[in-house]
């Protein structure tokens, strides 16, 4: 009987150890993943076309193909603000917003990590 009983508490003390360690693991690589991110923004890409005013450009012909532009797009104070973003820019806009999605992803799990912690010790 006594046996049983201990091997009951073992069993309780050394699982949620276990537990522990591998959540604690996972959480050091997703820190790790984190770190390495890079640069990023937390705004929307936004994707337009526009004619440019030079009257001898094609893009003033009514079917003629419209300059490609971006913007950011955010809220602020609870009204959308923008900003233009450079063409030189463009590819590295595309990376900071992929960046700040990958940062949301990694977040996201880290919280339901700590969670599981916290419930473990429960």
């Amino acid at each position: 009987m006594y046996l049983c009983y201990y091997m009951k508490i073992m069993k309780a003390v050394v699982l949620p150890e276990k537990q522990i360690n591998l959540l604690a693991k996972e959480r050091e690589q997703l820190m790790a993943e984190l770190v390495e991110i890079g640069p990023f923004v937390a705004a929307t890409l936004v994707t337009s076309h526009r004619i440019c005013g030079t009257k001898t450009c094609s893009c003033m012909k009514e079917d003629g193909p419209k300059h490609k532009t971006l913007t950011f797009t955010w809220k602020e104070n609870k009204k959308t603000k923008s900003v233009y973003i450079p063409k030189v820019l463009h590819e590295d806009a595309l990376l900071w917003v992929n960046n700040y999605k990958k940062m949301k992803a990694i977040l996201e799990k880290l919280s339901d990590l700590q969670l599981k912690l916290i419930r473990i010790r429960d």
